[in-house]
C-alpha cells in the first residue's frame, strides 16, 4: 500500500477512535441511551423518521475535492464479482438520498474495513468484500451512512475522548443500519452477521485498533434485536 494511501487509511482509523482511555459506563448504559432514542421517535412513520433526521449531503465542490485528494497508488478497480456484490449497496444509497455523491472505492489495505471518510466516499477492504455476501455489505454500508446522521457530535465526542457517548453513537448508527434492512424486508441478523464476521477476522490478526468505539457483542447484539422489534406509525 502506498503511504500517501496509508496516511488516509490511518486518518478514517483514528476517527473512530477515542482521543483518551476513559472508559465513561458500561456499554450496557449506552445500549439502554441508544434504544431510547429511537423509542421516543416512534410515533412518525419510519421513512419520515429518516428523512427527517437525515442531513443534507455534502457540498459538491467539498465532495470532489476530497475524493480527489485520495490517492491513486492502492485503489483497487472493482471486477464483476466485486460489482454484482455491492448491487443493493448501492440501492441503500439511494434510499439515503446519496447514490452518485457518495462513491465506494475499494483500497489496498489488511484490514477487513469498511469507513466512511469525511462524509464524501466509503473505502472498503478487499478482504471485507471477500468475507461478506451482498446484504452483509449492504448492511455495513447503511451502518456507515448512519455516521452522517450523528456526525457532528461523533467529532465532538472524539475532541472529548467521550468514550460513553461514542459507543452511543457507535449503536444509534447500528440503528439507522437496522431500519435501512427493515425498508428493504431484510433481518437485522445480517448486519450482525456482518459486524461479527469483520471483527473476528481483525481480532485474529491483531488489526482490531478501534474496539473501544463499540458496545459488547452481547449489548449490541441485545440493541439489535430490541430496535427491530420497534414498531413505527403506520405499521
Amino acid at each position: 500500500m502506498g503511504q500517501r494511501l496509508a496516511a488516509v487509511f490511518i486518518c478514517v482509523m483514528t476517527m473512530i477512535v477515542p482521543a483518551s482511555g476513559r472508559e465513561g459506563k458500561t456499554s450496557s448504559d449506552s445500549q439502554k441511551i441508544a434504544l431510547e432514542y429511537f423509542q421516543h421517535r416512534t410515533q412518525s412513520t419510519l421513512g419520515a423518521f429518516l428523512a427527517r433526521e437525515r442531513p443534507l449531503p455534502i457540498d459538491a465542490t467539498q465532495q470532489a475535492r476530497i475524493v480527489a485528494a485520495l490517492p491513486a497508488q492502492g485503489e483497487i478497480r472493482p471486477g464483476a464479482a466485486d460489482l454484482a456484490k455491492m448491487s443493493l449497496a448501492d440501492d441503500v444509497l439511494a434510499y439515503h438520498g446519496r447514490l452518485g455523491l457518495v462513491p465506494i472505492k475499494i483500497i489496498d489495505v489488511a484490514q477487513a474495513f469498511v469507513g466512511l471518510h469525511e462524509r464524501a466516499v466509503i473505502l472498503v477492504s478487499p478482504n471485507a468484500l471477500r468475507l461478506l455476501n451482498t446484504e452483509e455489505f449492504a448492511a455495513l454500508i447503511a451502518h456507515e451512512l448512519g455516521h452522517e446522521y450523528v456526525w457532528t457530535e461523533y467529532q465532538l465526542a472524539l475532541q472529548r475522548g467521550d468514550q460513553r457517548a461514542i459507543q452511543v453513537l457507535e449503536l444509534r448508527c447500528d440503528g439507522i443500519a437496522v431500519l435501512t434492512l427493515r425498508h428493504f424486508g431484510l433481518s437485522a441478523d445480517r448486519l450482525i452477521r456482518a459486524a461479527e464476521m469483520l471483527t473476528w477476522f481483525n481480532q485474529e490478526r491483531k488489526l482490531d485498533g478501534n474496539w473501544r468505539s463499540y458496545a459488547s457483542r452481547e449489548d449490541r447484539r441485545a440493541f439489535i434485536r430490541a430496535v427491530e422489534k420497534l414498531q413505527w406509525l403506520g405499521e
